[in-house]
């Protein structure tokens, strides 16, 4: 699979030990007051993390979820998948899910070959990363998580 510019892209959002924050959306994830704005928030207001927004990569899947992005987040990779629509849901066990899964291992595959490390956060369940963060009055645990189940979107 040809990731054509995430080399470059890695060097911009590294850690200085070569570390990024990935998470991965569609495009219905970044529309305005989307989940994307929560957790992009939850650095930005989070208490002593905000530095670490710098440091997330957001996979795209399509034009539409990479123009979204970069409206609010200066580090979108476009990840062109041409096989099938990836805003719609994938049902689990499906050819399509299946490839869904390993489009994403591929890229946190490149990520590694290339000497990074990665944490992946899945956005669609707005985890929640990092020591406790205090967001506007709620204290949130490492780990804790906003179930966002049945909403038809894309968990890649």
């Amino acid at each position: 699979m040809e990731l054509a510019g995430l080399a470059e892209l890695l060097t911009k959002v590294a850690t200085e030990d070569r570390t990024v924050i990935m998470t991965s959306v569609n495009e219905v994830w970044t529309h305005p007051n989307s989940l994307l704005d929560i957790f992009l928030g939850g650095f930005r207001d989070g208490e002593g993390i905000a530095h670490l927004v710098s440091h997330v990569l957001i996979v795209t899947v399509d034009a539409g979820s990479f123009r979204g992005c970069k409206a609010v987040h200066p580090h979108c990779y476009l990840l062109e998948v041409k096989s099938m629509d990836m805003n719609m849901a994938k049902t689990f066990g499906t050819r399509e899910y299946v490839e869904m899964i390993w489009l994403k291992l591929s890229i946190q595959q490149r990520v590694l070959e290339l000497g990074y490390n990665f944490l992946f956060t899945v956005t669609r369940r707005c985890s929640i990363i990092g020591t406790v963060i205090s967001h506007r009055n709620k204290q949130l645990a490492a780990g804790s998580t906003l179930n966002s189940e049945n909403v038809g979107l894309l968990d890649l």
